[in-house]
């Protein structure tokens, strides 16, 4: 009997560890549009990525890319293209803290070509950027998707430091 309790205790210690550990994934805010600049007189555009948690998020990766609808026989397939970006990794993405007044809380995700190049039909073709980031402590990841559906996703403008998305 001793022996059922003893492993009973260990499951109810081990799945709470999880539950705890599950928990402590990063938390990436991912800008609801894309920053066209053109202020240089060509056009770089940037999406910008917030980590909201308390813990420094580690191992980021970011795929981006155009999806292309054609309708075959039994539905939609989607063929992808990778859009260069100028960094598509970074070692750490520090912790949110309002004091800090750098903002090394938020990174910019800059493209080396004109989306608008790559975006001829807004029915059949969209952008999505992927970012995987793990939590600093915990080592658990988590992806984190949005989808740019139409033409009206891109604004002129630049992005503030720090803790906003409003694109100025």
């Amino acid at each position: 009997m001793s022996l059922l309790w003893g492993i009973l205790g260990s499951l109810i210690a081990s799945s709470t560890f999880l539950v705890v550990m599950w928990n402590l994934r990063p938390n990436i805010l991912i800008s609801d549009f894309i920053a066209e600049d053109t202020e240089t007189g060509v056009s770089t555009h940037s999406i910008k990525l917030i980590n909201k948690s308390a813990r420094a998020a580690i191992n980021v990766r970011i795929e981006f890319v155009r999806l292309t609808s054609e309708n075959r026989q039994g539905g939609a397939v989607y063929k992808a293209f990778t859009i260069p970006i100028l960094r598509s990794e970074f070692f750490s993405i520090g912790p949110f803290s309002s004091q800090d007044t750098e903002a090394r809380y938020a990174v910019r995700v800059v493209m080396q070509e004109n989306l608008r190049d790559y975006w001829q039909h807004d029915k059949s073709q969209h952008f999505v950027i992927r970012v995987i980031a793990q939590d600093e402590f915990s080592m658990f990841s988590r992806v984190f998707t949005k989808e740019y559906r139409t033409k009206e996703s891109i604004k002129t403008g630049k992005f503030p430091v720090g803790n906003s998305c409003e694109i100025s």
